[in-house]
Parts: C-alpha cells; structure tokens; sequence
C-alpha cells in the first residue's frame, strides 16, 4: 500500500544570499530548510517551526510558492509544499541536523545539490 507522507520547505533569502544545509538523509549533498509536516500541524507552521529548530532564525516575511510531490525510493509518495522567505529574525545557529550557511546566490547552483532543489532554485529567485 502506498502512502502519502508532507513535508514543507523554505527557500530562505537575504539579499544575494541563500540559506542552504547539508542533508545527511541525502549524502551530505545541500538542501534549503524543511522537514515533515507532524499531525494536526498546517505546512506553513511546519515550516516555520523546521526553519527555527534547524536555524534558530524566525520567518517574518514568507508566502507559499508551490507543492511538489517525489516519489521516494520505498515507493511512498511525499508531497512537499514549498515556501519562500525573504526576511527573518533572530541569530543564525546550527542544529543536530547541521550547520546551516549563507551561499551567495552565484555560486550556490555550483554546488552538490539534491535535484529538485537545484531544480526550483532558478523559479524561487525573486518569487
């Protein structure tokens, strides 16, 4: 039997610069911010409480952007909601999941990226 699980993320913006995380789950390759969506949660709470557990940063200014849904390899479905912020508070810090860094946007589509990320990047610049 298939399932479906949510998931919400966050391309985090300050100016030229982008908030990215190397994933574990994902060989270490980067990703923006974002995690599951638990129950009785909505996917814009979801996100923001993703984007303060793994960053310590608050999102004052983001709005919806978009849903995509990836087939995982164990033959469920995730169905991502996509967020996008461009103003934040709060201090930077890391979190068991890493260290997240502030890319300039020019060299961050150089980067060992997850596919659909490196995939939306270029749709979610100035979105």
């Amino acid at each position: 039997m298939t399932t479906r699980r949510d998931a919400a993320i966050c391309f985090i913006f300050d100016g030229d610069r982008i908030l990215l995380m190397q994933a574990g789950w994902a060989g270490n390759q980067w990703s923006v911010i974002g995690g599951k969506v638990e129950p009785g949660e909505t996917a814009a709470q979801a996100v923001c409480r993703e984007v303060f557990e793994e960053t310590g940063l608050a999102l004052v200014d983001y709005r919806p952007a978009g849903h995509l849904m990836i087939e995982e390899d164990d033959g469920h479905f995730t169905f991502v909601a996509i967020f996008v912020s461009t103003q934040q508070t709060g201090d930077l810090r890391g979190s068991v999941e890493g260290e997240p860094v502030w890319w300039p946007l020019s060299e961050a589509d150089q980067l060992p990226m997850i596919d659909y990320v490196k995939a939306l990047l270029p749709q979610m610049v100035g979105a």
